[in-house]
């Protein structure tokens, strides 16, 4: 992707955005790996290695608990469709559908996503391949 030298600020803002969320998911899985596997003990151990506040690196773990399909839309990178990290790193339902209706996931995302695993994946490909059709024209 080719972008101009200078971008509006909202779009330059809505991209940071975007690669801040990324960078925060990529920690999360990471970390939760780390721990899993069991190279550190605790989150407080992790967290010293890392040199961050343990609160912090919990709230960032949480990330991990988000639906899949909801991480998929975070690191898709489309700022318009997910909310700011900010609001990614406040408490959130551990049920998937209470997730979505959380962070105002459009109705039609939300019955994607509903659907047993790869059902919605067909749904959403097609959504995809039609607009790519609609784009083209």
């Amino acid at each position: 992707m080719v972008l101009p030298d200078s971008l509006p600020a909202q779009i330059e803002a809505r991209l940071r955005d975007t690669c801040t969320i990324q960078k925060a998911l990529g920690r999360a899985f990471r970390w939760k790996k780390l721990l899993e596997s069991g190279e550190f003990a605790t989150v407080s151990d992790l967290a010293r290695y890392e040199a961050i506040a343990s609160s912090y690196m919990t709230r960032i773990l949480r990330l991990t608990l988000l639906a899949p399909d909801i991480v998929e839309t975070l690191l898709e990178g489309n700022a318009k469709r997910h909310p700011p990290l900010a609001r990614l790193l406040e408490p959130f339902p551990s049920d998937w559908r209470d997730q979505r209706k959380h962070f105002m996931m459009s109705p039609r995302e939300q019955v994607c996503a509903s659907l047993p695993y790869g059902i919605g994946e067909s749904v959403r490909s097609s959504d995809s391949s039609r607009r790519a059709r609609q784009n083209k024209l």
